[in-house]
């Protein structure tokens, strides 16, 4: 059966973590095309464990079944648990229909976790995407998803920031504030039902990739920007404008302490979001703002580091971010 102890992530699309500060880069876990067999490519792993689950149109097909006879089933094997601290997941997928058996009329395309699950993404009977997290707490979205489509999910999470965002094909649809429960367990896999509600996912998927780490969508432009900036001391964002949350990168050339703060259209410093001391790397932090009017925002980078001669350096950065709800 699958009521098993081990991590459960509604496979029905990518989860990615936003991390408000995470400095060791995304590295890939895992990739398993899912177009002819379960088996895993980049060789850090073991393929996945599937039941009922033919292969056709160079994909893999769940028939919605959660328990009895011809009850369908797919699932990783099992990680670290630590790698949910920071993470993202992706999967390309196609719904032609929901359950009819299911209980919610929903549908959960990946979900995380062990026997408590953590973080996953579903589609509800209304065709709009959201959140679920810590086994029974739902964040919704106004983003429908277009059935008989294929398309892409990208789901991350960062505890750092605490901030669980989902993408559908690169563009934010919702995000979440909360902590995920890790009770005890040590590890967790990601799979296609939904022990805490009996659900489970129909439809087709494939190309589902894991990362420890952020491994947030950027458009085109946005990695143009990146490769750019890459070459001297940048801070950017994405998206932007944006809607209820943003992503700041930015780059730290030499060790020093680090501020990173937030001021109003009004010039009025209104927080900060990170100071401490931190070493020569890229850096990722996330904004989620709280009843906060629309406008322009400045976000401000202050570096102070040791020059060879031993003087104290000032290196200053800014971004203006637009928030438009």
């Amino acid at each position: 059966m699958i009521s098993r102890s081990i991590s459960v992530f509604s496979l029905l699309f990518l989860i990615t973590f936003a991390s408000p500060l995470f400095s060791s880069p995304d590295t890939l876990l895992a990739h398993f095309p899912l177009r002819v067999d379960a088996s895993e490519i980049t060789g850090k792993t073991t393929p996945m464990v599937l039941t009922n689950t033919p292969f056709t149109d160079s994909s893999l097909y769940l028939n919605g079944i959660y328990y009895g006879d011809g009850y369908s089933v797919a699932y990783t094997p099992l990680f670290p648990a630590k790698i949910f601290k920071a993470f993202t997941v992706k999967v390309k997928f196609k719904v032609d229909t929901l359950p009819s058996s299911s209980i919610r009329n929903e549908s959960p395309v990946l979900m995380g976790g062990a026997a408590w699950r953590w973080m996953g993404a579903i589609i509800r009977s209304d065709s709009t995407l959201a959140i679920r997290y810590n086994n029974s707490y739902t964040k919704t979205s106004k983003t429908r998803y277009a059935f008989h489509t294929w398309q892409e999910i990208t789901m991350t999470y960062d505890s750092l920031s605490s901030l669980g965002i989902l993408y559908l094909n690169q563009n934010p649809v919702c995000s979440v504030s909360f902590v995920i429960n890790y009770g005890s367990a040590i590890e967790a896999s990601f799979l296609t039902s939904n022990y805490s509600n009996g659900t489970a996912f129909k439809g087709y998927l494939r190309d589902l990739k894991i990362y420890s780490g952020i491994n947030a969508p950027t458009t085109d432009n946005e990695k143009k920007t990146n490769i750019t900036a890459a070459k001297s001391p940048y801070i950017i964002n994405y998206p932007n404008p944006f809607i209820s949350f943003t992503q700041i990168q930015y780059s730290v050339p030499f060790a020093g302490n680090v501020k990173i703060s937030l001021y109003a259209p009004s010039g009025q410093e209104i927080g900060i979001l990170f100071e401490k001391f931190s070493t020569p790397g890229n850096y990722n932090i996330s904004w989620n703002p709280h009843n906060i009017a629309n406008g322009v925002y400045l976000c401000k980078m202050q570096l102070l580091y040791k020059a060879i001669n031993g003087d104290i350096k000032e290196l200053l950065l800014s971004r203006k971010m637009m928030l438009s709800n």
